[in-house]
């Protein structure tokens, strides 16, 4: 718990808008608990100093998902939509924000990489959100080669990070966007 709250306080600094998940599993001699957790960094920062530390063993589960449930009602107002369960954990218990494909092509005579259309049935209720601004477009890309600023190797091998590291850079080398992805979690 110490060295998420860490990484979390860390990158709340840095980027304050940006919308992570973690999972941690824990391995009790009668079985393995995850926890998840999700959200913008800036409020997880708020919220991990109030956890206690996990429990050593399964006995104190109780007490400790008591206690968290106690912070995270102090720290977060009540929301006014909150995802069914089943909408968000997969069936091995792993938190899982599903999205859909966005339907978009070129604006003719512009490129797909400088500018996009997308398309919406006219009276959909997704039309509706996207004109009150709710939803966003998230971009997927398939990263095959990419270069570490600091230790000049292959960043998907290296040990930086540059999620921590405002100085580090990364340089993407080979790519293709696969495509645009409905997000109403869009960074900030």
């Amino acid at each position: 718990m110490d060295a998420l709250g860490e990484f979390v306080s860390r990158l709340a600094s840095l980027s304050p808008g940006r919308f992570v998940t973690a999972e941690i599993a824990i391995d009790y001699v009668e079985r393995r608990t995850k926890f998840s957790l999700a959200g913008f960094v800036s409020e997880l920062n708020a919220l991990l100093p109030a956890l206690k530390p996990f429990p050593l063993t399964i006995d104190g589960l109780a007490d400790w998902s008591d206690q968290a449930h106690r912070a995270l009602r102090r720290t977060f107002p009540k929301a006014k939509y909150s995802p069914e369960h089943v909408e968000l954990i997969t069936p091995s218990g792993a938190l899982y924000m599903r999205r859909k494909w966005a339907a978009v092509e070129p604006i003719p005579g512009g490129s797909a990489s400088d500018q996009l259309a997308v398309r919406i049935k006219k009276d959909s209720d997704l039309a509706k959100a996207y004109s009150a601004g709710e939803p966003g477009l998230a971009k997927l890309y398939e990263v095959r080669a990419a270069t570490c600023s600091g230790c000049v190797r292959s960043y998907l091998e290296c040990a930086c990070t540059s999620l921590l590291d405002p100085d580090l850079a990364v340089q993407v080398n080979d790519c293709d966007l696969l495509g645009f992805m409905w997000t109403s979690r869009p960074a900030r």
